[in-house]
């Protein structure tokens, strides 16, 4: 794949060309030869979610404690992480580097997009549910199912790709209470939970997706923000929840009833809008989400209703863009507090379904420095 921009160069036009991902230690003979049974992958946060494993001597000295692989078994896969040490030697020091890398094993080789699809991405947006901050691929290596189909400088493929997360370049400077949870807060329950996660990614991923691309995308308009959570949410509920008002005989039977007490020449025109008229308005989604998230909400929304007729009046309006729904709407610069709480049930109701214990799932949401500052701050409506 290519990405491709064209434009004007002394009068003459010129097109460049930049690789969208770049594989280095093999040459593969046909496209359909690249895939890969074996891959690993660093990522963004991933050292600072596991914890330090520095352990301090007498005389100040320090080494790194050893420590288990952490394993689960998955859906046609084997998931492994590992922690390693790294060397760096620089001018004037020498340095230890502490390292975490997951190694996914299938029994079937894909090719690179669906790793990412299957496999890198989910993990980098649980990475970032649980530290509540941005994560990002930074290295991957791939390994073919023999060696028949490529020939290969050494044992893996590394692969270079474009950045489509924010910058994963920077040092990390996460600490122990930026963070919602830790792999020590669930390392009893880490097979179960990371099971259930990769299960409700394959059940809602286009709704998980939609949500974590605002954390991807930090300089979002702001209205763009309000609307991509609004829309995870519904979407969530959707694919998570009970998607009908009524038994789906009970709903036939009553649509029958009303049609057959149509005038002829309505049936079709109200048949039409009768559609989807089973399914839970936008409003009842919203509202029995907020109501499982329990005491998350409370102490930045005085008054549910009027919080919710404000949601869904203003994603009207930045749906329709109908001027008659201006004045309902919430104003720019009042949406950031509305985007905050969005979050948080969201948040909440991702880690009610991976959690076996739906309080705790609420109160993990309520663990970060963010969340205690804005309780003696924000109201709303």
């Amino acid at each position: 794949m290519k990405h491709a921009q064209t434009g004007m160069r002394s009068g003459m036009v010129v097109t460049t060309y930049a690789p969208t991902r770049v594989l280095l230690g093999g040459r593969f003979k046909q496209q359909s030869d690249i895939r890969f049974s074996k891959a690993s992958c660093q990522f963004k946060n991933l050292r600072e979610w596991l914890g330090s494993r520095v352990r301090y001597k007498p005389h100040d000295k320090a080494e790194f404690a050893r420590s288990e692989p952490i394993k689960a078994d998955l859906d046609n896969a084997k998931l492994t992480i590992a922690r390693s040490t790294e060397s760096v030697l620089q001018m004037f020091e020498h340095s230890t580097v502490d390292q975490a890398v997951v190694i996914f094993e299938l029994k079937e080789p894909l090719t690179i997009q669906e790793w990412h699809d299957l496999y890198f991405h989910p993990l980098t947006n649980l990475l970032t549910l649980a530290t509540g901050h941005p994560s990002g691929r930074e290295a991957q290596e791939f390994w073919p199912l023999d060696d028949k189909s490529v020939e290969a400088q050494g044992r893996s493929i590394k692969v270079i790709e474009r950045n489509f997360y924010s910058d994963t370049s920077e040092e990390s400077s996460l600490q122990a209470d930026d963070m919602p949870f830790m792999f020590k807060d669930i390392a009893t329950e880490w097979v179960p939970l990371i099971q259930n996660w990769f299960a409700l990614t394959k059940l809602a991923g286009p709704a998980v997706n939609v949500f974590f691309s605002v954390d991807y995308q930090p300089r979002t308009y702001i209205e763009q923000v309000f609307s991509s959570l609004v829309q995870a949410l519904e979407a969530f509920h959707r694919f998570t929840e009970c998607n009908f008002d009524l038994p789906e005989t009970d709903h036939d039977k009553r649509k029958q009833e009303i049609l057959e007490s149509t005038p002829p020449p309505h049936v079709k025109w109200l048949g039409e809008r009768l559609q989807h008229s089973n399914e839970p308005s936008l409003r009842k989604r919203l509202k029995q989400l907020i109501k499982a998230s329990g005491e998350v909400v409370t102490p930045f929304v005085t008054d549910v209703g009027k919080f919710l007729t404000r949601v869904v009046d203003t994603r009207n309006y930045l749906v329709h863009r109908d001027r008659r729904g201006e004045e309902k709407a919430i104003k720019s610069s009042d949406l950031w507090g509305y985007c905050f709480v969005l979050s948080l049930v969201m948040r909440a109701a991702l880690l009610r379904k991976i959690m076996g214990d739906p309080n705790r799932a609420n109160v993990t949401v309520t663990q970060t420095p963010e969340y205690r500052f804005q309780m003696h701050r924000l109201r709303l409506p």
